[in-house]
């Protein structure tokens, strides 16, 4: 198992029990700690190894075994300690004269002071009799036992910063500009990140969305040219106004840090080591942009880094907050480039979906997570690489969390299942799932919504009846209003690569408001672009056009134009049903 930067730690403690405690020996080399599968500390090491609390024991010479309990931060570190009154104390073992709460300005040498460099806040010591060891370690293994096994909450009561962060990154890659806005509301109110990053977040949406007038309208820049700059918000702010900004140099001397990363690689190395500052400083000031000819060994690299993590749950739990922000930028790196998506790169997406799949299954609060893990998955099935691990990877999505807020994704699923993989039983079920969800919550749909899922279900195979018996059709249904035929739209332009979807939305869309629908499909503006300006509005599908066509609209009204998050040709109705009710 790999033990990052607790594995100096372990390696102090596992010299004692050597000498003490043979039956807790345990193997360090280098990051790597070797135990057996029913060692008595097992639950306790995973723990500490995850970046959680954990409790050690020190095995003096006498019949006295002195124990630490550590964690991350003191929060963690007093639950710990209530947890062990709830299981351990007093009953087999208690305080010394000098134990209780150790403080880190105390622990200054020796082992307390390997302690404190993993547990910041302090840690709690506490004693028992070395005929209470074993005892002990029971107790504790079937603590963490029982923990495993505890029904994970659906989601995080309140986001931290870096899950707030990583929301942003996926947002921008999907398109999702109000998402995006919304993320930086958050962290304003919950007041997680400072005035200058946010600032500097405003201004990445703004660049990253072409907004260059909000740029150089932006009160706080005068201040921001005199100041010095990171290199991506130089970049930004130079593109924005035309023009190169100077430097200026720092008004003191800068503290020392751990080097950057060389390339993506050495960020990968970085996460396994816990070097988190110099992982950090890599995201901020890496050069952006992948090679036209990527070297057969970055690639193997690459898929070795996102394969150890996906593999090492102790290590995607020890640094999941590093994990969440850099995999979301890796992706906007190599997905929201113009070969996208590259044959050679088939596996690196495949592991990059089976990753993202184990970070954000069942815990994701917005929808720009499912949103890429249906983009990952469409480039895998393109590449033919491992239909059924795809589609297996896409019901356990929805299975992990399948509610109302998830019946967009579901639908979006569907299509590019039926698409890709048509008549296959699995995409059957998803329907059949999905559709009980919305007969116990009846209000979820809109009766345009539901309409497509009616239609989904016909293509699927279904009979008119057995689609009417699953999903009925809603009471005053015939009378309602389509917001789409009372819109008065005269001509709507899709902008979409993906030529099928654009044609299959663009035909639901002229049935239902009797205007002229114009697709464009073109790599670079041009005369197809021309038409879509004279367009009511463009729907724009983010992850299916180039950044050369996204240009054409720099002067277009924003008031009518829609970014469309999916690529399917739901997500591209949904979005202009959403323009209209707005």
């Amino acid at each position: 198992m790999n033990a990052g930067p607790y594995a100096k730690l372990i390696g102090e403690f596992a010299q004692n029990w050597r000498a003490q405690a043979p039956e807790l020996a345990v193997t360090v080399l280098d990051q790597e700690v070797e135990f057996d599968e029913n060692h008595p500390l097992r639950s306790e090491l995973v723990s500490l190894c995850s970046g959680r609390s954990a409790s050690l024991p020190f095995v003096a010479k006498g019949s006295v075994v002195v124990w630490c309990t550590i964690a991350p931060d003191y929060e963690l570190l007093r639950q710990a300690v209530s947890s062990l009154h709830a299981w351990v104390l007093p009953s087999f073992g208690g305080e010394g004269p000098e134990d209780g709460f150790v403080q880190s300005s105390i622990a200054k040498s020796g082992l307390a002071a390997s302690i404190i460099a993993i547990s910041p806040d302090g840690y709690y010591r506490w004693r028992c009799p070395r005929s209470e060891l074993l005892r002990i370690c029971e107790k504790l293994q079937l603590r963490g036992s029982l923990e495993a096994v505890r029904p994970p909450r659906s989601r995080p009561p309140r986001p931290s910063l870096y899950e707030l962060r990583a929301r942003f990154a996926a947002a921008l890659l999907v398109g999702d500009r109000d998402g995006a806005e919304s993320i930086i509301g958050q962290l304003d109110f919950l007041q997680l990140e400072t005035a200058v990053n946010t600032q500097f977040m405003r201004i990445r949406m703004w660049h990253h969305f072409r907004e260059f007038e909000r740029i150089r309208e932006h009160p706080d820049l005068p201040h921001l040219l005199v100041q010095p700059l990171p290199p991506r918000v130089r970049h930004w702010l130079e593109e924005a106004l035309d023009e190169k900004i100077s430097h200026p140099a720092p008004t003191k001397a800068a503290e020392p840090t751990e080097a950057t990363p060389p390339g993506w690689p050495g960020w990968f190395a970085c996460v396994k080591k816990g070097e988190k500052s110099a992982a950090e400083v890599f995201l901020q000031e890496r050069i952006r942009g992948v090679d036209s000819a990527l070297a057969p060994s970055l690639v193997d690299a690459l898929i070795a880094g996102v394969e150890e993590i996906y593999l090492d749950d102790a290590l995607r739990s020890r640094e999941r907050n590093l994990i969440l922000q850099g995999i979301a930028e890796l992706l906007e790196e190599f997905v929201r480039e113009p070969n996208f998506p590259r044959a050679s790169l088939g596996d690196f997406y495949l592991a990059l979906l089976r990753l993202w799949c184990s970070l954000h299954a069942g815990i994701s609060v917005g929808q720009e997570h499912g949103h890429v893990l249906l983009e990952l998955a469409n480039a895998v099935l393109q590449l033919n690489r491992d239909p059924e691990a795809v589609r297996g990877l896409l019901e356990e999505w929805w299975r992990a969390r399948p509610t109302p807020s998830q019946l967009s994704y579901a639908l979006d699923a569907i299509e590019l299942l039926d698409r890709e993989l048509p008549k296959t039983e699995a995409t059957a079920n998803l329907w059949l799932g999905a559709v009980d969800v919305i007969l116990r919550s009846p209000d979820a749909l809109a009766p345009s919504d539901r309409a497509l899922w009616r239609n989904a279900g016909l293509r699927l195979g279904f009979t008119e009846a057995d689609v009417s018996k699953y999903l009925p059709p809603e009471e005053g249904a015939a009378e309602a209003v389509d917001p789409l035929s009372v819109a008065n739209l005269s001509h709507i332009a899709i902008v979409c690569l993906r030529e099928e979807q654009a044609i299959q939305a663009a035909k639901i869309i002229q049935e239902r408001t009797g205007a002229k629908v114009t697709v464009v499909t073109s790599q670079s503006a041009g005369a197809e672009t021309a038409l879509a300006k004279q367009a009511d509005v463009v729907l724009f599908v983010w992850m299916a056009s180039t950044h050369a066509v996204f240009r054409a609209f720099d002067r277009f009204d924003k008031k009518r134009f829609c970014y469309v998050q999916g690529t399917g040709f739901s997500s591209i109705v949904r979005t202009l049903e959403r323009w209209i009710n707005f």
